[in-house]
Order: C-alpha cells, then sequence, then structure tokens
C-alpha cells in the first residue's frame, strides 16, 4: 500500500471527508487514515451552520451571525466567506448525487426531531424540510413496534406545544415491524428494508389505509440508506402525500447518508483510506510535519497533513487529570484551569468543554501560548 502522498489526514468525519474530497480535485493524492466511522454515522445528516450564539437562537441568516461570536472562534478566524465557499461545494456534490439539500435562505431550518422538538440547522435534505409539516392541516405521525425511541403519541404531544403548529390536526399511526419476531428496530433497519423496491411496497400498502386524509406523513428517518431521493420519492408518489423525516437517535441514517455521498464521490481519485488504523503521534523537525505514525508501527509521509480528529466526542481531544491535550501531536488545548469549570450545573447551559480546542492561524496552523506557529 502506498505509505507517501501529498496529503495525509487524520480522521474521516465529515471534516476529513470533505478535505480529502476538496484536495483530489485539486490534482492532489491523498492518504486518509481512520480508527472507525467517527461521529459522523451517529449524525443526523444536516449541515448545522450556526444554531445558537451565546445560548440564544440564531435569527436571520447563519453566516451572518457568525460576526458575533468570540474572535478565537473558528468561524471568525477563517471568515464567514472561506464558510460560504465550503457550503457551495457540498451543495454542488449533493445536488450531482439526486440527493437535494434545502440552503439557509431567510434563516435556519428548524427541523423536526423524534422527540417532538424542531431543531435549527443550516441545511437540511429535502426529506426533512420544515416547510412542508408548516403548510399541512392533517399530519400523520408514524412509528414501528419495537421502536423505542420514535412513540408518534409523544412527538404529535411536542408538536402541538409550538404556536405554529397548535392548529393542526395529529393522527398517530404505528405499524408492525418489518423484522419478523424481533424485540427491537431502529430507523436504520427499517431505512435498509426501505432501499428495496419490496420494502417500499410493503410500506405504501400498509399505510394506505391507514393515512385518514392526511397530507403528509412524518417519519423517522427511514427513507433509504443510500444518499438519493429515490425511496423518499416513490412513498411519496405510492401514498399522494407529502413525506416529513424526523431526526432521530443513534445510528444516524442521515449520516450515514452524508458518508457515502462521500465516499462515492472519491471512488477513481487518488484518495487511499486507510480503516481500523489509529495515528499515535508525527514525526517533525525546523517547524515541519514530516510523518505521521499510527498505532500499528506504520509511518505515512507527506508535504501537508490536515488533523481532523474532532473533539472529546471524535476522539481527537483526550481528558486527563488537571488538562485536555490532543492526541497526536500532544496540542495545548485551551481549557479552564480547574476541571469543575469544564463543565455547568444546567445541562442546557453553554458548557466550556464545548468549546475547547487548539489554538490556530488563519492558515488554521496550531499556535503556541504566545501566538506563535507551532508548525507550518
Amino acid at each position: 500500500m502506498r505509505r507517501s502522498a501529498d496529503i495525509i489526514i487524520a480522521g474521516a468525519g465529515l471534516a476529513g471527508l470533505h478535505a480529502a474530497w476538496h484536495a483530489a480535485r485539486a490534482g492532489a493524492s491523498v492518504i486518509m487514515l481512520c480508527a472507525g466511522t467517527g461521529a459522523l454515522t451517529i449524525s443526523g445528516g444536516c449541515i448545522d451552520i450556526l444554531g445558537y450564539v451565546n445560548g440564544e437562537p440564531v435569527s436571520g441568516h447563519p453566516l451572518d451571525a457568525i460576526a458575533l461570536l468570540p474572535p478565537e472562534h473558528p468561524y471568525r478566524i477563517i471568515g464567514a466567506e472561506a464558510v460560504r465557499r465550503a457550503l457551495d461545494e457540498f451543495m454542488g456534490l449533493s445536488a450531482a448525487s439526486g440527493w437535494t439539500f434545502l440552503p439557509a435562505r431567510q434563516g435556519n431550518h428548524r427541523v423536526p426531531t423524534c422527540m417532538g422538538t424542531l431543531k435549527p440547522t443550516g441545511l437540511c435534505a429535502s426529506s426533512l424540510q420544515p416547510a412542508l409539516l408548516e403548510q399541512a392541516g392533517h399530519v400523520c405521525v408514524v412509528g414501528f413496534e419495537g421502536m423505542r425511541d420514535c412513540q408518534p403519541s409523544l412527538v404529535a404531544g411536542q408538536l402541538r406545544r409550538y404556536a405554529h403548529l397548535a392548529d393542526k390536526r395529529f393522527s398517530e399511526v404505528l405499524l408492525p415491524s418489518p423484522r419478523q419476531g424481533k424485540r427491537s428496530v431502529t430507523a436504520l433497519d427499517v431505512a435498509r428494508f426501505l432501499d428495496g423496491t419490496e420494502g417500499r411496497n410493503w410500506f405504501i400498502s400498509q399505510m394506505k389505509t391507514r393515512l385518514s386524509g392526511a397530507g403528509l406523513m412524518l417519519l423517522p428517518s427511514i427513507c433509504g440508506t443510500r444518499p438519493t431521493s429515490a425511496a423518499w420519492q416513490a412513498l411519496r408518489d405510492g401514498l399522494g402525500c407529502d413525506v416529513v423525516e424526523m431526526l432521530g437517535m443513534p445510528p444516524g441514517v442521515g449520516g450515514r447518508r452524508l458518508r457515502e455521498l462521500y465516499s462515492l464521490a472519491l471512488r477513481g481519485q487518488a484518495v487511499s483510506l486507510v480503516e481500523n488504523t489509529t495515528v499515535t503521534g508525527a514525526h517533525s523537525a525546523n517547524g515541519r510535519c514530516q510523518a505521521v505514525v499510527t498505532a500499528q508501527g506504520d509511518v505515512y509521509g507527506g508535504k501537508s497533513f490536515i488533523l481532523a480528529t474532532g473533539g472529546f466526542l471524535g476522539g481527537g481531544i483526550a481528558a486527563e487529570p488537571g488538562r485536555a491535550r490532543e492526541r497526536v501531536f500532544d496540542l495545548p488545548v485551551r481549557a479552564p484551569e480547574a476541571v469543575m469549570d469544564w463543565s455547568k450545573p444546567d445541562v442546557f447551559a453553554s458548557h466550556p468543554f464545548a468549546s475547547m480546542g487548539v489554538a490556530v492561524n488563519s492558515r488554521l496552523n496550531p499556535l503556541n501560548g504566545h501566538g506563535d506557529a507551532l508548525y507550518e
């Protein structure tokens, strides 16, 4: 296997995958090193730009709210225009696949969830579009026997608490599980079933006598596992009503679609993906990284290196007694001195640990405590 490339990327989440795709389109050879599928595959598949600032929902276009962020926030450092270009790139990629996303125009989309809440997000797939929910008069909320994470009665009851949804008629349907004999079922199980014609026909036949005149079905994220609108459109056409998916608990079907979207785009490109490997260290000299080392002892050399290992959730930052550290280069991580100050008693508060990370300059080179670049 080739162990040198123009660019070595540690991590294969959304940031790593987009970086690899962007670099490959520019003619660079890339090696991606990842321990697993990362946090992307447990996500809902939306592109969250900026939902809240200082605990308050963002009003207006989320890119405009970047000016309200503190100077050390990555969006402020690279600038709103760089974020806009990346979003435009993503929109082009998704449109080419036939899996369309809706841009944030006047403001964030507020997409429904399986908890009956509305979550702000910047870009959402067409199957999640909240405008269909807002326009419908009669909404049928659908769940499945054995799917504990989506209870139609809970969803309907919570959505009624929103003033602009309070006058809608909600009905509830609990379908039998397509996994006969299994005590539990997830959205991913059903989505895999609906990847095929048999599954879609089964769902349509089950719902035809249960819609009761509803103009909209509200579903868990079950419209297939692939980055395409085919399953979603098949259900709409087969039942003659609108369909809106809800964000749910992991495993995230939408996140799996995102990963597959990039995987398909990277096929035929000069990109190698090495899975089940953890980057544990690096060889550096004179302010430049020359190679990274994996837990298996393999060495990967390159001209440039991208660290896309994430934060605490992705495993890129480790919490140790009295400090937080970046795992590969042991880069300094900004953190309150007292560990007790890393979080707050209110679970819904803005927690310091959520914004802890490596200080960088406008080129995203890591900085030391004096603001000097540690690596070029």
